[in-house]
């Protein structure tokens, strides 16, 4: 998708430094912070609507506990398979 933008003097100066900084076209840069921004957005609206659903939390310890439990088991997996 092809767009264009008109951007505030002080964004465009700052797009046209950091993207300089960092050598990329100034045009790549800001399609790239568009869609981490696009990206952010989704991820917001995401939890958003997971928080509006009905049922209890599950507290954010108990979730890394389960990723961690997950992680060692299939580490534990993957290095019986290389023995």
């Amino acid at each position: 998708m092809s767009l264009t933008l008109e951007l505030p003097p002080d964004a465009e100066t700052w797009l046209q430094a950091q993207a300089a900084a960092t050598g990329q076209a100034p045009e790549a840069m800001a399609a790239r912070l568009f869609s981490e921004l696009i990206e952010d957005l989704q991820d917001i609206e995401e939890a958003r609507r997971s928080l509006a659903e009905p049922g209890d939390s599950i507290p954010w310890e108990q979730v890394k506990a389960e990723i961690q439990a997950d992680r060692a088991h299939s580490d534990s997996g993957a290095q019986r398979e290389a023995a």
